[in-house]
């Protein structure tokens, strides 16, 4: 198994059990801790209006979306030589699959805050559902 592919394998929650109640608010916590820490190191630093920081707002919703409905799979047996380090000149599909491999990697923390805000979500609404 290659590296690109062990690193960026498709889990199938389903098949390896869903996780704890636990572990979610856990992964929220960081998610919020996360944002939060950002969301401060842009306040402190620049000169920031509310409405600035509405738009940025905006923006990671749309980057999470993002993440959670585009799903690129690159062929990753045609990456070019050497495992995708080397372009082979003469073919064009390693350069799309290099591209949607790319495209993959800078949509994964989208995913992960994403799928984090549907889990915590579906906790709270059976918790209240409970009552």
């Amino acid at each position: 198994m290659s590296f690109v592919k062990w690193l960026y394998a498709e889990r199938n929650s389903q098949q390896k059990g869903s996780k704890t109640n636990i572990e979610v608010v856990l992964q929220f916590i960081f998610v919020a801790m996360f944002l939060g820490f950002i969301f401060i190191i842009i306040n402190k630093y620049t000169d920031v209006s509310l409405g600035t920081l509405g738009l940025i707002l905006v923006g990671l919703f749309v980057y999470c979306l993002a993440g959670y409905f585009i799903k690129p799979k690159p062929d990753t047996s045609d990456m070019g030589y050497a495992g995708g380090l080397i372009d082979n000149p003469f073919s064009f599909s390693d350069d799309v699959n290099r591209g949607l491999l790319t495209l993959k990697i800078i949509l994964i923390p989208g995913v992960f805050f994403a799928i984090t805000f549907i889990q915590m979500t579906q906790i709270l609404l059976a918790l209240k559902s409970k009552k």
